[in-house]
């Protein structure tokens, strides 16, 4: 047990074999060197199917990552994310497996406060219903799925495994049409295009920004920070980024909101905590990618406002982001790939969307929490 570069996966199957012969945590903890804690933990790995641990670990995966990965339940799950490890698809896996997670355990508490309200349905008619909000089970906290404006009025839900989305029935009378079988179709299945685009838009910018907190750069990198620098000041200033930058800046860096301070104190402010910041580069981290504005909705598609499935849209300050992300060791999964080029199943290829001049403003797509581009 004391042999230099001893890995996880041989700790962890030594420590049973000790456990298997009499041992306790606590004296193999004394004769090992190792804290009782350790050695608890070593062995929750075992729960990993034993070749696909030792592969792993073969790979040189660290202990905090086998740590997020033992967070999943499912043993099969849990054993095909811990596949993926060393492929660009790993951390997108990890992500989208601990959401669903969340989502499963926060679903009967979200469900019981939205039909407390409204009544559950398999099919919308939206010609007489309105969308008033859509509730993520993974981020649900008790309140959150009960309409900020009240309950009153007549309300219904459609349900998923892992979000449902809630309508109230329109005040305005409809002289529209009543639609076709094939139209209603054609309008839930629009409906469930936006909403997993916004969900998968949601889920890479959670990625993004995650690496970036977990960023360490050494000296040989400085020159990389001030390109992205410069790039990142132009792009703010030619390009409409959509970001508060104050506000996005102090969030990265964990500081308190500087909006009621004068635009002098707001500096001496950041200065301040930018001295204090550790790593020293995290400051000039954080300033490049708060001045490109990302945010949960960039993404790279469009809604269509002529009654057409939302379609692939090139987004350029994205893909700075992505450049930037990319030269310090971010690698983009399949998923994040497909999005990017037009080539996910969800996305109509801009050739065949419909025409620019149906489109709402830009400024309008910015304010929705639907769109996938801003």
């Amino acid at each position: 047990m004391q042999r230099a570069e001893l890995t996880p996966y041989e700790q962890a199957m030594g420590f049973q074999m000790m456990l298997n012969l009499g041992d306790t945590v606590e004296t193999i903890a004394r004769d090992s060197g190792f804290s009782v804690s350790t050695v608890r933990s070593r062995v929750k790995l075992l729960k990993f199917k034993d070749e696909t641990f030792r592969e792993a670990t073969e790979k040189q995966i660290t202990l905090e990552t086998l740590s997020e990965v033992a967070k999943i339940e499912d043993a099969k799950k849990r054993d095909k994310v811990l596949a993926t490890y060393g492929t660009n698809n790993f951390s997108w896996e990890l992500s989208q497996a601990l959401t669903s997670q969340e989502a499963k355990k926060n679903a009967p508490a979200a469900k019981a406060e939205i039909l407390a309200y409204a009544t559950e349905v398999k099919e919308i008619d939206y010609a007489r219903w309105e969308h008033v909000m859509t509730v993520n089970f993974a981020r649900y906290v008790p309140g959150s799925a009960t309409p900020k404006d009240g309950t009153k009025g007549e309300f219904v839900a459609k349900i998923g495994p892992e979000s449902a989305s809630v309508y109230k029935k329109s005040a305005r009378k409809s002289r529209s049409k009543k639609k076709s079988k094939e139209e209603q179709e054609k309008a839930q299945e629009i409906k469930r295009r936006e909403t997993e685009l916004a969900e998968l838009t949601e889920s890479a910018h959670k990625l993004r920004l995650d690496f970036l907190k977990n960023l360490s750069v050494g000296k040989a990198d400085y020159p990389k920070l001030m390109k992205h620098a410069c790039y990142a000041m132009l792009a703010s200033q030619i390009q409409y980024c959509g970001n508060n930058f104050t506000n996005a800046f102090t969030a990265f860096l964990g500081m308190k909101s500087l909006s009621h301070l004068t635009p002098r104190n707001v500096c001496d402010s950041l200065m301040a905590e930018a001295e204090k910041a550790k790593p020293c580069v995290k400051p000039l981290i954080a300033a490049i990618y708060c001045s490109y504005g990302d945010s949960k909705n960039k993404g790279y598609w469009q809604k269509s406002y002529s009654g057409e499935f939302p379609y692939h849209s090139p987004n350029p300050i994205l893909d700075y982001i992505y450049g930037f992300l990319c030269e310090f060791g971010y690698e983009m999964s399949d998923t994040e790939k497909a999005l990017k080029d037009g080539s996910h199943p969800l996305l109509l290829t801009e050739d065949k969307a419909a025409p620019k001049e149906t489109e709402a403003p830009k400024e309008a797509e910015a304010a929705t929490e639907t769109d996938g581009a801003s």
